[in-house]
């Protein structure tokens, strides 16, 4: 039959891109920038009246005035102080002309505007917050406040769309602005470029109802026609074929023919097959499966066995009469011949469908004791050795029973039998594979 199920993987990797397309929203605050500069502003006035201060404390005189040469000495005690006073060193420049009864305003004025010049750019964090990647564009919302109410719908009004190389993050505006300074003046500039700090910030609720909205339409469907394969033998079970498995288990178990709780039809074997959680692509987890699909050919030689014995049993248990009656077809009643015929015919497709019952019945009996003893082990994480010791002893254990149990449970031990010893080659051969 023909259907339609969703491809995760493809969906996924479409949503991806859309979500890589829609700009994500920042919110830009211009209020720390003015903040920013009311701190330097305040470091400067505090580190003027501290140099000061420690002047007059060094060489007993409010200031050095009228003094063309400064002392040698003088250069010592500006490291001294900026040793000190690590809140705002000062340049040599600007202690010459503070000690010199200076204000030094030419120079702090040229260090503010500078200082304007590299926060006038769009500063963010270096690191995105989880679950968020930035693509080639992102929506600059200016706010005055970060506790400014605003909604999606009034952030793509107001907000600006910039490529995202033009938000630098704030370690590398820091280090453009020290490299403004000379050598001998880093430790200023480094000073300085800790007292920037971002001013946009990304806004997680709003992006993430711009991605919602992006990806909400999106959906990839995979279309199988009448006759398609699903899955070969071997294959990985990934999430779009697990996810055509179950919609064709659904199907199946919708068909009118198919009886609660048994799926009809050769697909139906095949989808009751895989009901166990095999799905996912660790080779572990579909061990169960490829010990099933590989059972296949067993359960046709056990049918044609069986067949075979029940036929030449009930033949043998037939009356002398019946047996004559049957093998001298010439002399019964021409009139009986077509209801005869008939009545064989459909003893025969009855003897046949109780048999593929009671056949699928005990090999998804054994398939699940197979599966119930890889999972055990899985769960517990044996190791392979200890592995391949436990399919030894189970097969064991069921060798012993066999002898004991009637013919039917015989069929069922030796199918168990035989689905044990193919997992156990099926180890063996992935511990020689890992081995090389």
């Amino acid at each position: 039959m023909a259907f339609e199920v969703v491809d995760p993987a493809a969906t996924a990797a479409r949503q991806a891109e859309a979500v890589n397309k829609t700009p994500a929203i920042f919110l830009r605050n211009s209020s720390i920038t003015n903040a920013t500069i009311i701190k330097l502003e305040t470091a400067f006035a505090e580190a003027h009246s501290n140099f000061m201060a420690s002047l007059e404390e060094t060489y007993h005189q409010p200031g050095l005035r009228g003094q063309t040469n400064l002392p040698v000495e003088f250069e010592y005690f500006v490291t001294a102080f900026n040793v000190r006073n690590k809140k705002f060193p000062i340049a040599t420049q600007l202690a010459r002309e503070w000690a010199a009864g200076q204000t030094g305003q030419d120079i702090y004025t040229n260090l503010l505007n500078q200082f304007l010049r590299f926060m006038a750019n769009p500063v963010r964090a270096d690191r995105t917050p989880k679950g968020f990647e930035l693509g080639a564009s992102v929506r600059l919302v200016p706010v005055h406040s970060s506790h400014d109410p605003i909604t999606l719908e009034k952030a793509e009004q107001m907000g600006e769309l910039v490529p995202v190389s033009s938000v630098s993050t704030i370690t590398r505006l820091r280090t453009l602005y020290r490299r403004e300074f000379s050598a001998e003046d880093q430790l200023v500039a480094r000073t300085l470029s800790l007292l920037m700090h971002p001013d946009c910030e990304l806004e997680p609720s709003l992006t993430r109802q711009a991605y919602d909205r992006a990806t909400s339409s999106i959906l990839v469907t995979a279309h199988y026609a009448a006759g398609d394969v699903v899955v070969q033998r071997g294959e990985v079970i990934n999430a779009k074929i697990h996810a055509a498995l179950a919609k064709l288990n659904e199907l199946v178990m919708a068909e009118p023919n198919a009886r609660p709780g048994q799926p009809s039809g050769s697909v139906g074997k095949v989808a009751s097959a895989v009901q166990a959680p095999v799905v996912g692509p660790s080779w572990e987890r579909n061990l169960a499966l490829v010990a099933v699909a590989s059972s296949g050919l067993t359960l046709g030689a056990i049918v044609c066995w069986r067949w075979l014995a029940r036929r030449k049993k009930n033949a043998m248990n037939l009356a002398p009469a019946e047996v004559l009656a049957v093998n001298s077809p010439g002399k019964l009643p021409v009139e009986l011949a077509p209801q005869l015929a008939e009545a064989l015919k459909s003893a025969v497709v009855q003897e046949l469908a109780a048999q593929r019952r009671e056949l699928l019945q005990t090999q998804q009996n054994a398939a699940a004791e197979v599966f119930r003893l890889m999972q055990r082990l899985n769960d517990l994480q044996v190791p392979s050795q200890e592995r391949l010791g436990a399919y030894e002893n189970r097969i064991l254990e069921l060798e012993k029973e066999l002898a004991a149990r009637t013919e039917e449970n015989r069929e069922l031990l030796k199918l168990k039998i035989e689905m044990l010893r193919q997992q156990l080659e099926t180890e063996r051969a992935g511990n020689r594979v890992n081995f090389n």
